[in-house]
């Protein structure tokens, strides 16, 4: 049995999410209000139900200073997270390009692009103009180079899995009404064009499961689905361990952020957030295979 036995038109779906960012470009390439500077003792930055230390025993020993330092760089490590992401997507959207040259695919996948470079200028000005620049990468590539004909299955899933959990965050923080409207509106931009993104990763997961079932058959796709779900299972912890990272900790000037990072990994609020960014995404990763079973 196939697990895809009818997958979508994906020219009408390009067709129409290229007809949502025409409309959307004037009010996405709008200049930005930058403030010349931000004050950390009065400018909220982060929503308190995002800390990654809440319900940790760490939070209660923080002084106001370092609590609010704390909420910088929360929002300065998902900035980092999200330009690091975005540049990988870049890298890999040339080599999907590639398999639809040509087409009204392609040429979708040039605004997908555009919009990609757009979201990193946000996330990199963000950073550099009230952060000291941005946090380490800890993410790996969103490849897997040991067969080109699994390696676009493994980006889109990888993309997928990342833009899921960005979103919850993005889209929480762009509707507090507390936080500067700078923070607001870059997670409130972000937020619509990845949605688009993700439709279109959903979509173009599917035909690609479909073109391997095709040419391998049913019984053989399924080993190599198998395969690839056993890599892409890592991604979940490794993406919600960057979200904790002692990187983070240390930049706010946290002693012993080993530890704490620790602490907020097992008592903190950032797994079940997770969870709940990726019910969805790993329901639908698993029903073609590329997530075991064991996950949703």
């Amino acid at each position: 049995m196939t697990r895809v036995p009818s997958p979508p038109d994906m020219v009408a779906i390009v067709a129409k999410l290229s007809d949502i960012s025409h409309r959307g470009e004037k009010i996405a390439n709008g200049r930005l209000a930058w403030p010349s500077r931000l004050d950390f003792t009065k400018d909220c930055v982060w929503s308190d139900d995002l800390d990654s230390l809440k319900d940790t025993p760490v939070i209660a020993s923080l002084d106001l200073k370092t609590l609010q330092q704390l909420r910088l760089q929360e929002l300065r490590n998902l900035f980092s997270i999200s330009y690091h992401s975005e540049q990988k997507l870049i890298q890999g959207l040339g080599g999907v390009r590639e398999s639809f040259e040509g087409t009204p695919i392609a040429d979708y996948l040039d605004v997908f692009t555009h919009e990609e470079h757009r979201h990193s200028f946000w996330f990199k000005s963000f950073c550099d103009r009230y952060c000291a620049g941005m946090l380490e990468d800890y993410l790996p590539q969103f490849s897997d180079m040991s067969n080109k004909r699994t390696a676009r299955l493994v980006f889109l899933s990888m993309a997928f899995l990342v833009e899921s959990v960005l979103d919850i965050y993005n889209r929480r923080l762009a509707r507090d009404m507390s936080l500067h409207p700078i923070v607001r509106r870059i997670n409130h931009l972000h937020s619509v064009e990845e949605a688009r993104h993700m439709s279109f990763d959903r979509a173009a997961l599917l035909n690609c499961v479909a073109e391997l079932e095709e040419e391998l058959g049913p019984e053989e796709a399924e080993l190599e689905l198998a395969r690839l779900a056993e890599f892409l299972n890592q991604i979940p912890d490794l993406l919600m361990r960057s979200f904790c990272s002692p990187s983070l900790y240390e930049a706010a000037g946290i002693e012993n952020a080993e530890e704490v990072s620790r602490q907020a990994l097992e008592h903190g609020p950032t797994a079940g957030i997770h969870k709940m960014a990726l019910a969805s995404s790993r329901k639908f990763l698993s029903s073609v295979g590329l997530l075991p079973q064991t996950l949703v």
